[in-house]
């Protein structure tokens, strides 16, 4: 874990650097028109507290995608045991 760490902070020096020395390197994404997002909708941000709705909807998502991981985690285990 530790090492995993040291690369993160490597990598965000060496972005950087290369921002600052060759800036034409670096894609800019607020200036990329060719990029493909697809069609859905990318959200806003609250300006306050989330109501009930909102935080049921929000635990409704995060249970689907939890249930959806654990799904395809024992998948995989079943597929590994003969």
């Amino acid at each position: 874990m530790d090492m995993q760490i040291l690369i993160l902070v490597a990598l965000c020096a060496l972005h950087n650097f290369i921002r600052r020395y060759d800036p034409e390197e670096v894609i800019d994404l607020d200036d990329t028109n060719d990029l493909q997002f697809g069609d859905r909708d990318e959200g806003y941000l609250a300006s306050g507290l989330p109501n009930q709705h909102v935080q049921k909807q929000a635990n409704a998502r995060r249970d689907q995608i939890a249930q959806q991981m654990w799904d395809d985690y024992t998948s995989v285990l079943a597929a590994r045991d003969p």
